[in-house]
């Protein structure tokens, strides 16, 4: 089974990956992921950047407790503090949802830097 989880990670990973590679290539000449840059793309990238958050949420989520003891008080404490700030700040938000947000807060430029 844990073999089987791997294989779909690591497709879940190219899959994302491979869209995002025209987009990186197009913006080399500026790296930093600030609110100029938000402003500067276009839809699709958006929407790729909001998708490789998520996915990095999940990712990050499984890299905070690989490797610790199973079920030593530190993963449980991992794990609820994960679910409850992902309740807390991204339950039922959307990927449009994130996108317009982050258009309205740029739209101010004293939050672009």
């Amino acid at each position: 089974m844990q073999r089987y989880v791997n294989c779909l990670m690591g497709l879940m990973f190219v899959i994302t990956i491979i869209p995002l590679l025209p987009v990186s290539a197009s913006n080399e000449g500026n790296t930093v992921r600030d609110g100029n840059w938000w402003v500067e793309q276009s839809e699709a990238p958006k929407l790729y950047y909001v998708v490789g958050f998520y996915d990095g949420m999940e990712l990050g989520h499984e890299f905070s407790y690989w490797g610790l003891p199973k079920g030593s008080a530190t993963v449980s404490e991992v794990v609820t503090s994960y679910d409850n700030y992902g309740v807390k700040y991204l339950s039922g938000v959307t990927n449009a949802q994130l996108i317009q947000g982050l258009d309205v807060f740029y739209e101010d430029y004293r939050n672009r830097g």
